[in-house]
Protein backbone atom coordinates (compact mmCIF):
# COMPACT_ATOMS: atom_id res chain seq x y z
CA UNK A 1 0.00 0.00 0.00
CA UNK A 2 1.08 3.50 -0.69
CA UNK A 3 -0.33 6.94 0.04
CA UNK A 4 -0.74 9.74 -2.45
CA UNK A 5 -1.64 12.79 -0.43
CA UNK A 6 -4.44 11.70 1.90
CA UNK A 7 -5.58 8.87 -0.35
CA UNK A 8 -4.47 5.25 0.13
CA UNK A 9 -3.44 3.50 -3.03
CA UNK A 10 -1.13 0.96 -4.58
CA UNK A 11 1.83 1.06 -6.92
CA UNK A 12 1.14 -0.97 -10.04
CA UNK A 13 4.06 -2.00 -12.18
CA UNK A 14 6.66 0.13 -10.43
CA UNK A 15 9.87 0.64 -12.36
CA UNK A 16 12.83 2.46 -10.83
CA UNK A 17 15.17 4.44 -13.02
CA UNK A 18 18.61 4.97 -11.53
CA UNK A 19 21.60 7.11 -12.42
CA UNK A 20 25.27 6.26 -12.58
CA UNK A 21 26.15 8.11 -9.34
CA UNK A 22 26.68 4.97 -7.32
CA UNK A 23 27.45 4.89 -3.62
CA UNK A 24 28.80 2.00 -1.57
CA UNK A 25 26.82 1.42 1.62
CA UNK A 26 25.96 -1.47 3.92
CA UNK A 27 22.69 -3.13 3.06
CA UNK A 28 20.67 -5.82 4.78
CA UNK A 29 17.42 -7.68 4.20
CA UNK A 30 14.87 -9.68 6.17
CA UNK A 31 15.42 -12.47 3.63
CA UNK A 32 18.98 -12.83 4.96
CA UNK A 33 18.51 -11.85 8.62
CA UNK A 34 21.43 -10.70 10.71
CA UNK A 35 23.75 -10.04 7.76
CA UNK A 36 24.81 -6.75 6.13
CA UNK A 37 27.15 -6.29 3.19
CA UNK A 38 28.50 -3.34 1.21
CA UNK A 39 26.68 -2.88 -2.10
CA UNK A 40 26.89 -0.25 -4.83
CA UNK A 41 23.55 1.37 -5.63
CA UNK A 42 22.59 4.56 -7.41
CA UNK A 43 22.22 7.56 -5.09
CA UNK A 44 19.16 8.70 -7.02
CA UNK A 45 16.18 6.85 -8.45
CA UNK A 46 12.82 7.64 -9.99
CA UNK A 47 9.94 5.26 -9.36
CA UNK A 48 7.44 5.29 -12.21
CA UNK A 49 4.08 3.66 -11.59
CA UNK A 50 0.34 3.97 -12.10
CA UNK A 51 -2.21 4.58 -9.36
CA UNK A 52 -5.53 2.80 -8.79
CA UNK A 53 -7.17 5.04 -11.39
CA UNK A 54 -4.48 4.03 -13.92
CA UNK A 55 -2.92 7.50 -13.79
CA UNK A 56 0.87 7.47 -14.22
CA UNK A 57 3.02 9.21 -11.62
CA UNK A 58 6.65 9.45 -10.53
CA UNK A 59 8.38 9.62 -7.18
CA UNK A 60 11.93 10.98 -7.19
CA UNK A 61 14.18 9.74 -4.42
CA UNK A 62 17.73 10.36 -3.25
CA UNK A 63 19.98 8.67 -0.72
CA UNK A 64 18.51 5.99 1.49
CA UNK A 65 15.03 6.10 -0.10
CA UNK A 66 16.57 5.61 -3.57
CA UNK A 67 18.44 2.57 -2.20
CA UNK A 68 15.19 1.18 -0.74
CA UNK A 69 13.36 1.63 -4.06
CA UNK A 70 16.08 -0.31 -5.87
CA UNK A 71 16.24 -3.00 -3.18
CA UNK A 72 12.48 -3.59 -3.12
CA UNK A 73 12.19 -3.49 -6.91
CA UNK A 74 14.82 -6.25 -7.06
CA UNK A 75 12.50 -8.42 -4.94
CA UNK A 76 9.80 -8.06 -7.61
CA UNK A 77 12.29 -9.63 -10.03
CA UNK A 78 13.22 -12.38 -7.55
CA UNK A 79 16.63 -10.83 -6.85
CA UNK A 80 18.10 -10.53 -3.35
CA UNK A 81 20.71 -7.89 -2.57
CA UNK A 82 23.26 -10.67 -1.98
CA UNK A 83 22.81 -11.69 -5.64
CA UNK A 84 24.27 -8.29 -6.62
CA UNK A 85 27.35 -8.45 -4.39
CA UNK A 86 30.86 -8.51 -5.82
CA UNK A 87 32.30 -12.04 -6.05
CA UNK A 88 34.28 -11.99 -2.78
CA UNK A 89 31.41 -10.61 -0.72
CA UNK A 90 28.94 -12.92 -2.47
CA UNK A 91 30.96 -15.95 -1.38
CA UNK A 92 31.03 -14.63 2.20
CA UNK A 93 27.25 -14.10 2.07
CA UNK A 94 26.67 -17.59 0.65
CA UNK A 95 28.71 -19.10 3.50
CA UNK A 96 26.72 -17.12 6.10
CA UNK A 97 23.41 -18.19 4.51
CA UNK A 98 24.51 -21.83 4.40
CA UNK A 99 25.74 -21.72 8.02
CA UNK A 100 22.45 -20.19 9.24
CA UNK A 101 20.54 -22.67 7.03
CA UNK A 102 18.29 -19.95 5.58
CA UNK A 103 16.23 -21.46 2.79
CA UNK A 104 16.14 -24.88 4.47
CA UNK A 105 12.57 -25.93 5.39
CA UNK A 106 11.95 -25.38 9.10
CA UNK A 107 14.70 -22.78 9.43
CA UNK A 108 12.77 -19.62 8.74
CA UNK A 109 11.90 -16.86 11.18
CA UNK A 110 9.11 -14.40 11.81
CA UNK A 111 10.28 -10.79 12.21
CA UNK A 112 9.09 -9.30 15.48
CA UNK A 113 8.31 -12.71 16.97
CA UNK A 114 11.41 -14.88 16.70
CA UNK A 115 14.72 -14.01 18.35
CA UNK A 116 17.62 -14.47 15.92
CA UNK A 117 20.09 -14.73 18.79
CA UNK A 118 18.23 -17.53 20.60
Amino acid sequence: MARRGDQPGALALPAPVGWADEDDDAEGCLSVPGERFELLRSQRAVLRAVDLQQQPFEIEAEGWLARIFQHEYDHLDGVLYVDRLETGLRKTAEKAIKKARWGVPGHSWMPGEDDLDA
